[in-house]
């Protein structure tokens, strides 16, 4: 075998070499890169809320001179400003003249992007990192005023290219959003220390005005206090009559309120979540709420393991109702949440916990004839007389696509049959027993259960995740379906890392699922004393408040009594 190197003269050599320089380079593109280049910088402006606009370092006034002012100082051409007003910087949702930005980044309008400082650009790190580098794509740098980086020429200007200038943006990313953080903290540790003072933290609700006075030589403040508008206040103290005394429901409230012409608390129509809040605000009894929507989010979650908890102090204002008045008020609310608006008045006892147990769909109450008289023809039916029945609404609604059959069971027998089978779990400290031990065990299990399907849940997630963005990095995605499958794979993941952080949390402590339990069904003892003296209504709001829902079968009926964990503990075979 030859092994040889062909020998090649140098001039040769030297001569080819150029030959293939020559082949590559366009002769006037390097002719027009010799000559000077106006770069073009659009601008982009942003308050977050319409008060900063009144201060001058923040104000869109003031940052959009500054960046036409560079434009000018560096004989740059300045094509277009883009502004959002009062939005947040913590993400791109919601920002429509950002989102047009980057349209108009990418049809190649500008150069450059000027803004004024890293946080007007955005807060949210990752975020903002996949932002820069889809304008590198584009051939779009990014100059902050008070924090400059160099600027290449943009005809030479490589996607590829990171050195200093690219861990120093990664840094100016990551500054803002820490900053924005540390903002949050000290106003939510500002606000929860006003909290433990007894004083209202945030907005004064309906009923309610903040009064404060300043000292008129340090403008200090020295006085405040949450005063009663008795003009409001007597519509609060209305709206809670209307709900408990006469039991009303929430949308008749909120009916009434605008026949009658009463101006909501924005001034316009009164609705159902206006009433809600009023309904569910302990401010109205004299206390002071705060930290408790936040536990919502994954973070808090976490907390909550760790033993935090949202404050409820007594407030230093006068209450608008009593305590024993919002506390029955959240008991009927809690009753009333898993019912429709029918079932309450209704006169079935059972109507919006019964549940057929072919479909597993409501049920409704009407007048029936027996299911026999349906065999006959409809000349013959009508000699069998209508009984009250439980029937299942699928089947109404979609036919025989919803449910097999119509008919559940007659009113008096299914309601009889459930009420007997309370009194025999109330009147036998041994059953309640068994049914606590029993209950106590099929809970953890299923809990277990639950905790090992929402790990592989999200393990799927971080693995669909790296297929996205190993989509996006070679081309494949466009960046607004990236940041699309970005956003729905962290809501998909907050949703099941919360509901991990309830399952763990229940776990940790067995007793206190046992406790749950046996506190759920030793609250049945006084059962027979209630239920003999109890009006109709009465009655429906006491089955609502011990049962879950009741699933009726052809051989048997399923009772589900309210624990923390709704478990089934009682079949009753017919």
């Amino acid at each position: 075998m030859n092994n040889s190197t062909t020998q090649i003269p140098q001039d040769i050599l030297q001569s080819l070499t150029e030959n293939e320089l020559q082949r590559l380079i366009d002769q006037d593109l390097l002719s027009e890169l010799q000559k000077p280049y106006q770069c073009r910088g659009a601008g982009y402006i942003r308050v977050s809320t319409p008060q900063q606009a009144l201060e001058d370092k923040y104000s869109l006034e003031q940052q959009e001179k500054r960046i036409i002012q560079l434009t000018v100082d560096r004989e740059w051409k300045f094509t277009t400003l883009y502004a959002d007003r009062g939005i947040s910087g913590t993400s791109v949702d919601g920002r429509p003249d950002f989102n047009k930005l980057l349209e108009d980044a990418q049809l190649g309008k500008f150069d450059v992007l000027i803004v004024w400082i890293s946080d007007r650009f955005g807060r949210n790190t990752d975020e903002m990192q996949e932002i820069r580098r889809t304008l590198r794509k584009y051939g779009v740098q990014v100059l902050s005023i008070e924090e400059p980086l160099p600027i290449k020429d943009p005809r030479t200007f490589l996607y590829e290219e990171r050195g200093l200038e690219y861990l120093m943006e990664f840094y100016l990313d990551f500054k803002a959003e820490q900053d924005n953080k540390t903002r949050a903290k000290r106003l939510d540790l500002g606000k929860k220390g006003k909290a433990e003072r007894g004083r209202i933290p945030c907005k004064t609700p309906f009923g309610y005005k903040k009064i404060i006075e300043y000292d008129p030589l340090t403008a200090k403040k020295v006085f405040e206090d949450d005063v009663i508008q008795e003009d409001q206040a007597r519509i609060i103290r209305l709206i809670f009559e209307w709900y408990n005394d006469l039991g009303w429901g929430i949308r008749k409230i909120a009916s009434q309120l605008n026949l009658d012409k009463v101006a909501s608390p924005k001034g316009n129509q009164w609705g159902y979540s206006t009433v809600k809040y009023i309904l569910q605000n302990p401010t109205y009894a004299g206390m002071v709420r705060w930290g408790w929507r936040l536990s919502k989010s994954k973070d808090s979650r976490t907390r909550l393991l760790n033993g935090h908890k949202g404050l409820l102090n007594p407030g230093k204002h006068i209450p608008i109702i009593t305590v024993e008045v919002f506390e029955k008020t959240q008991k009927k609310l809690q009753i009333r949440k898993k019912l429709g608006g029918r079932a309450v008045g209704s006169k079935g006892l059972l109507v919006g916990i019964a549940k057929c147990g072919r479909c597993k769909g409501g049920t409704y109450v009407t007048q029936y004839h027996h299911w026999h008289a349906y065999r006959q023809n409809k000349d013959n039916r009508e000699r069998f007389t209508k009984t009250l029945a439980y029937l299942c609404s699928n089947y109404s609604q979609r036919g025989r696509s919803g449910c097999s059959a119509r008919y559940v069971m007659t009113q008096g027998k299914l309601e009889t049959l459930v009420i007997e089978e309370i009194r025999r779990l109330a009147n036998s400290r041994k059953r309640r027993s068994e049914k606590i031990k029993q209950l106590k065990e099929a809970s953890i299990s299923s809990l277990v259960q639950e905790e090992k399907a929402l790990l592989v849940h999200l393990n799927k997630i971080k693995d669909r995740e790296k297929r996205q963005k190993h989509a996006y990095y070679e081309g494949v995605d466009r960046y607004e379906d990236f940041l699309l499958n970005k956003r729905i794979n962290e809501t998909e993941s907050k949703q099941l890392n919360e509901k991990l952080a309830e399952i763990r949390l229940k776990l940790s402590n067995e007793e206190a699922i046992y406790n749950r339990i046996a506190k759920s069904l030793d609250a049945l003892v006084d059962f027979d004393q209630i239920w003999e003296v109890a009006t109709f209504s009465r009655r429906k709001e006491l089955l609502r408040a011990i049962l879950e829902k009741v699933v009726v079968y052809e051989d048997r009926i399923q009772l589900f009594f309210i624990t923390e964990d709704n478990a089934s503990i009682s079949d009753y075979q017919l």
